[in-house]
């Protein structure tokens, strides 16, 4: 499953690319911004430090299509606020994905569960059984 997630990951990207290298003279920077999409799944497949090297990849596909279209590039938008923009998802990702940890997400519903069912198992006792008359009286 892993595999084919990395396939389709790595496919979908270079269609963006090519995608974003064909439309960029009628959308101009605006093609780009599903680029950071897949620096955030990036980040979450093959953690942070793997996602600041796929960024520094898009970083260099950037510049090569910023440098083949540059009579149409519009500089006042983009620069700064994209790398910023490109760190705060890798680092929010990597921090998402450290908190929650998939693996181990079955065995915490699986408690979950059995806390629920004790509970629930508690509740169904009848009151005459839990509060002895004894008790009452104290």
């Amino acid at each position: 499953m892993k595999k084919l997630t990395i396939t389709l990951f790595w496919t979908l990207f270079v269609a963006q690319c090519v995608f974003s290298f064909i439309l960029f003279r009628q959308w101009n920077s605006n093609v780009l911004i599903p680029l950071m999409m897949f620096i955030g799944m990036a980040t979450w497949l093959f953690g942070r430090e793997r996602g600041l090297l796929f960024y520094l990849l898009t970083i260099i596909i950037l510049s090569i299509i910023y440098e083949i279209h540059a009579e149409y590039v519009v500089y006042y938008e983009d620069k700064a606020s994209g790398t910023g923009i490109a760190l705060v998802i890798i680092y929010t990702v990597s921090l998402l994905k450290n908190r929650i940890d998939l693996k181990l997400l079955p065995v915490r519903i699986a408690c979950v569960r059995r806390m629920r069912s004790a509970i629930y198992l508690e509740m169904q006792q009848p009151l005459s059984q839990t509060i002895k008359p004894s008790d009452m009286h104290k």
